[in-house]
């Protein structure tokens, strides 16, 4: 038997794109798919939050933020320099 090269050993540069899909495919599709259900949830608290106290719109307020977060985050990610002002 032989030992094996250095080529062997530390990989020819190509197996990283044998190893899989990268995280970040995977981030901007949920992140799209979060950014949804916030805003869902944020529509449907509305009503029971402008019927009741103040304090209550708080809850609506910070679910449309948490989409508009989740919007920014994919847009980051699908930008091919990984700016957000491409």
């Amino acid at each position: 038997m032989t030992e094996p090269t250095e080529d062997a050993a530390t990989g020819d540069g190509n197996g990283d794109a044998d190893e899989g899909p990268s995280t970040t495919q995977f981030v901007a599709p949920i992140a799209g798919l979060l950014s949804i259900v916030f805003a869902v949830m944020a529509g449907a608290s509305l009503q029971y939050a402008l019927s009741g106290p103040t304090e209550l719109l708080l809850v609506p307020a910070g679910l449309a933020a948490a989409s508009v977060g989740a919007l920014y985050l994919k847009r980051k990610v699908q930008s091919p320099s990984g700016d957000a002002d491409a």
